[in-house]
């Protein structure tokens, strides 16, 4: 398994960042997830990664969300895994 370490942000995974070409040239299908925060960066990561068709794990106990609005993160965790995200945890990896 090839591991690569990509800074967290909004749409890391947008084509316009060029990690979408970068992963489909090594033929990378599956992806883990964590980081800040889960219902902003994380969140969009996940989607946009399920959108280009990549196994797409969040490991929500290496994440934190901000919050702004009560129920923000709950939300953030229901449209992941509605998109296909599989949520787990890092006692199960």
């Amino acid at each position: 398994m090839t591991e690569v370490q990509i800074p967290a942000g909004r749409a890391v995974l947008s084509r316009h960042t060029g990690l979408a070409h970068y992963l489909e040239k090594r033929s990378i299908t599956e992806i883990y997830l964590m980081g800040l925060a889960l219902d902003y960066c994380v969140k969009y990561s996940a989607l946009d990664a399920r959108q280009l068709g990549l196994k797409t794990h969040v490991i929500v106990d290496g994440c934190r969300g901000i919050e702004l609005e009560p129920g923000d993160i709950s939300r953030a965790l229901d449209e992941m895994k509605r998109a296909g995200a599989v949520l787990l945890k890092s006692s199960d990896l």
